[in-house]
């Protein structure tokens, strides 16, 4: 199949790149820049918000992935910041289901989202739950909206908290604990809702084989608190974790953005499951072990 992944020069594009190449699949990745021949997959520069030659991909695509959107944890959550996360996600959204939907091929069609979706809390979440109401929920809701003007085939996958080796998230949390500072956030109780960037790549793979429409929660099957995580950090790394960050430093550190790391749902992936994906990381002390060992 020929695959678009807009937004695929980054660490969940490369990933599902690399695997689909490995699989046969014709690759097109659209980027803003130009895209260094080292990536996998075949770059087509676009600027995100305008139709251009780029869309000329579209026409015989059979699947186009949209993973477009500027990263949260990065930079204070001021009013132009929060701006600039909501244009990077809105306006791909928007251009990709604009084009798609006036041309006479409807290939299926998976945006990217996010658990925060729900809204923090501690009971346990899955891909029917309603909606919570802060800051990144109203993200979510807005984003997932822009695929309803598309009339295709649609696929939701809402993400956790992607781990990687040597990049996202995970080396800077990691930082710490070398350091011999690392410890719990908080009181530690609030869920965390994790994934490794394998098991990504490869449960997007499957929602495409097993043609998974609606929404599909990309979470791991192990929901861990943060004091759980941070013990697994520890002995992955080879670290004590005898630290913990109160809340109200946080919270004076980064203002609202101290949610992300307070803050948390207990998610479980009941759609894959269901279908019967076999993920590659499901417990986090030795999926850590493998990524840090």
């Amino acid at each position: 199949m020929k695959f678009v992944i807009a937004g695929g020069s980054g660490l969940i594009g490369q990933a599902l790149a690399r695997q689909a190449v490995a699989l046969g699949h014709e690759v097109v990745v659209l980027s803003r820049r130009p895209m260094p021949a080292a990536l996998a997959g075949r770059g087509v520069t676009w600027d995100g918000e305008q139709p251009g030659d780029w869309q000329a991909e579209l026409n015989d695509a059979q699947v186009v992935i949209n993973l477009c959107g500027a990263s949260i944890g990065q930079g204070r959550w001021t009013d132009a910041r929060k701006a600039e996360i909501r244009q990077s996600r809105i306006a791909p959204a928007q251009c990709l289901v604009s084009v798609m939907q006036a041309q006479a091929n409807k290939p299926v069609y998976l945006q990217a989202s996010a658990v925060g979706f729900y809204g923090p809390g501690d009971t346990p979440v899955y891909e029917e739950s309603p909606a919570g109401d802060d800051y990144l929920a109203r993200l979510a809701i807005e984003w997932e909206a822009q695929a309803d003007a598309y009339s295709g085939p649609t696929t939701i996958t809402r993400f956790g908290v992607v781990l990687a080796a040597d990049a996202g998230a995970l080396p800077l949390m990691a930082l710490p604990f070398k350091l011999f500072v690392g410890g719990k956030l908080g009181h530690g109780e609030q869920y965390f809702a994790w994934i490794t960037v394998t098991d990504v790549a490869g449960a997007l793979l499957f929602c495409i084989e097993q043609a998974l429409r609606g929404v599909v929660n990309l979470v791991a099957p192990q929901t861990i608190t943060n004091a759980e995580f941070t013990r697994a950090m520890a002995s992955a790394v080879g670290r004590p974790a005898v630290f913990t960050v109160p809340a109200f430093v946080l919270r004076t550190v980064l203002g609202e953005q101290a949610d992300l790391m307070l803050q948390g749902q207990q998610v479980l992936p009941s759609r894959l499951q269901d279908a019967g994906y076999r993920f590659a990381d499901p417990e986090i002390a030795p999926a850590l072990q493998r990524l840090l060992g």
